[in-house]
């Protein structure tokens, strides 16, 4: 059983966080992360990145800065409604549910994990409705999407 995400992200979220948005921009919900880190970047947030489908290409960028917690965006399939937003482990997510960068990200934590200072690694998870080519969030998960955008602003720990 999951925490509240929102109690969750205020326990891991720090000045040494990073946030990534992941995902395709051509295939509806799957952008919904890198929609959110857009969204945090224009707004002020303290790093973001917006890496699209590819994140591995930001390790080498992560691994040279003194972030100590990572935490990764993106649309899971996880079994939730659409919409639904949960907090999961990396381990979590390989294990259980379809992330479709899930490789990726696997090289990405091992290889952070040895040459970085990061320590811990989350996924903020939001359910999609649907992965199919399009370039708009269904209702259901921009409504998360915005939420989630909401709840940042009101962090004074990342925020400029």
């Amino acid at each position: 059983m999951h925490m509240n995400w929102k109690r969750e992200l205020k326990e891991f979220i720090n000045k040494n966080t990073v946030i990534m948005g992941i995902g395709s921009e051509l295939k509806s919900d799957d952008r919904v992360g890198v929609y959110i880190a857009d969204s945090l970047s224009r707004i002020g947030c303290y790093h973001v990145i917006v890496a699209g489908p590819t994140p591995e290409h930001w390790m080498g960028y992560i691994a040279n800065k003194d972030y100590g917690r990572v935490l990764i965006v993106d649309a899971v399939i996880f079994g939730g409604k659409p919409g639904e937003i949960r907090i999961f482990g990396i381990d979590e997510i390989s294990e259980k549910f379809g992330l479709t960068h899930s490789s990726s990200l696997h090289l990405f934590c091992d290889f952070l994990a040895k040459e970085g200072s990061v320590e811990s690694v989350r996924v903020l998870a939001i359910e999609p409705e649907t992965l199919e080519l399009g370039t708009e969030l269904t209702p259901l998960v921009g409504e998360a999407a915005d939420q989630i955008i909401r709840f940042f602003k009101s962090l004074s720990s990342i925020s400029k």
